[in-house]
């Protein structure tokens, strides 16, 4: 299971970001054995070379996600700069975060809609313009194609007929691994229960569907989807 297929971000480089590399190795190791809440803790002390380690790990899936949001990429290019200028002018005044991924999708996410709005376009729920489409992968569908392409089609279908926010909590769960918590957070939902409601209202949505399908998932290899419905045969 993936994300609709964006292009890889080809202009947006630390350089555009105005904090300084020169002297920062390219491949930085130190962080390598260090956890979120350590690497986050350097950064709020100042610590340019943790920030700009975040910046190489996170900014091209921050584009992909931010492309799912809207389809404007010079908006999300420009979004992801103002964190990433923000981080560097008020890293010690910044919050702890429950992970460093989580905090930044939160942060774009706001951001995004909030220069949606100033461009007086509307931002409407359930209504993103990329919309968090959900396809299966090319090597699953080559497997026995012949026979398996229609009911891959019909999952796809399936899926993708969900809600956006219903999509893209799922899409933060399953696929990209985020707990409940930090779904919540990212999507600015009350509670982990509220995310966990999101995501199952979702699949309880086309579970009467998909258990005709129940013997399809294991053959071809489906097996996100099949960890998101297992609840439900």
């Amino acid at each position: 299971m993936k994300m609709k297929n964006i292009g890889k971000l080809k202009s947006l480089t630390s350089k555009d970001l105005n904090f300084t590399t020169q002297g920062i190795s390219k491949e930085p190791t130190r962080f390598s054995n260090m956890d979120d809440q350590q690497i986050w803790s350097l950064f709020k002390k100042g610590d340019d070379e943790a920030l700009c380690y975040i910046y190489r790990v996170y900014a091209e899936t921050l584009y992909r996600f931010g492309c799912q949001i809207t389809n404007d990429q010079e908006l999300v290019k420009d979004a992801i700069q103002d964190i990433f200028v923000f981080l560097k002018r008020n890293g010690k005044k910044t919050t702890d975060v429950l992970s460093i991924k989580s905090y930044l999708y939160r942060s774009l996410h706001r951001s995004i809609h909030d220069k949606l709005k100033q461009k007086n376009r509307f931002f409407l729920k359930d209504t993103y313009p990329a919309g968090f489409d959900i396809s299966i992968s090319t090597e699953t569908k080559m497997v026995e194609k012949e026979l398996y392409e229609e009911k891959v089609k019909f999952l796809e279908d399936e899926i993708n007929k969900l809600t956006s926010k219903q999509k893209q909590a799922i899409v933060h769960y399953y696929y990209e691994g985020f707990t409940y918590q930090e779904v919540a957070y990212i999507m600015g939902l009350a509670d982990k229960d509220s995310a966990r409601k999101l995501i199952y209202r979702g699949l309880d949505a086309i579970k009467v569907n998909l258990k005709k399908y129940k013997h399809l998932l294991l053959p071809v290899g489906l097996l996100l989807i099949g960890l998101a419905f297992q609840n439900f045969f």
